[in-house]
């Protein structure tokens, strides 16, 4: 019993410490990057799982992140969104394009 009493309290202070971000908010990943293609310095492709639809400005934060998880500059980037069930390649739910400033667009919406 004294074994299960502390797996589970460094299993909460884990789950704490890894999963909060600064202001103690439990941090949710919102998208999972599942293809990236690049061409040189001239073009970046990214296909990215969503589990549900996003705003503009929510996908716009997503763009942002995305962008700058790369040190390489790239003078096209092409960010396709997709939620559960959709096929990469079959058409995305949303798209935000660096070409070269930023453009946003819901394709699906409702």
């Amino acid at each position: 019993m004294k074994l299960f009493k502390l797996s589970s309290t460094v299993l909460v202070y884990m789950l704490l410490t890894i999963g909060c971000d600064s202001e103690d908010k439990l941090v949710v990943k919102q998208y999972e990057i599942i293809n990236s293609e690049t061409n040189h310095s001239y073009k970046k492709s990214v296909d990215v799982r969503i589990l549900k639809k996003h705003t503009k400005d929510e996908l716009a934060g997503f763009a942002h992140e995305i962008k700058n998880l790369d040190s390489r500059k790239y003078d096209r980037i092409f960010i396709f969104y997709y939620l559960p069930g959709m096929s990469i390649g079959s058409g995305a739910y949303a798209t935000t394009h660096y070409n070269p400033n930023l453009q946003i667009k819901i394709l699906q919406p409702d």
